[in-house]
């Protein structure tokens, strides 16, 4: 099954079933035919990430995306990881990002976020077959249990998306993504 959820409203707007021998690539653009996105942001696991569905959400839905991008995407995965993380790491890098920081107390937790958003993907030979793709955001979270104090190692997440907005309104759809496991 695949499911679209507002966020916002805290509600399930459709779900597809998979056909058989299928997966989800297959069922995501059905999902899309059903609902009138317009203005959106349509945020999606890596599964989601291939051209013909980012192709889809700004073409024919008028919406934009923020697509988890892990290994699926071979090579585009390890590009962006490398170029963000030598960019970051790079003193006179902090020109080619914006970054953002949280912190949130819940669930007996700590998680403190650092959001790295990068615009400049000129350098990106496929950025082209990419329709509206505006911006890589690396995330990067660290939990620290309250009780124990002990800090979990850092996690990244890699996304892609077409939003032209403000690095808070794009670090909030990557967190909002998750409001369905709330």
């Amino acid at each position: 099954m695949v499911g679209a959820w507002c966020n916002e409203n805290k509600l399930s707007l459709a779900q597809v079933k998979t056909h058989d021998k299928s997966n989800e690539i297959t069922a995501i653009p059905e999902l899309l035919d059903l609902l009138d996105l317009k203005g959106a942001v349509i945020t999606m696991d890596a599964m989601g990430c291939q051209k013909d569905i980012v192709k889809k959400i700004v073409k024919e839905k008028k919406a934009d995306y923020l697509i988890g991008l892990k290994g699926n995407q071979g090579t585009m995965y390890q590009e962006f990881m490398e170029y963000a993380q030598s960019t970051i790491q790079e003193p006179r890098g902090k020109d080619e990002y914006e970054i953002y920081r949280t912190m949130e107390k819940s669930h007996g937790r700590i998680e403190e976020r650092n959001y790295y958003l990068f615009r400049n993907l000129e350098w990106f030979s496929d950025k082209k077959e990419w329709l509206g793709l505006s911006g890589l955001l690396l995330t990067e979270s660290r939990r620290t249990d309250v009780k124990s104090g002990k800090k979990a190692e850092a996690e990244i997440r890699l996304y892609i998306t077409s939003m032209k907005g403000t690095i808070e309104e794009i670090a909030q759809a990557s967190r909002s993504h998750w409001g369905i496991e709330k």
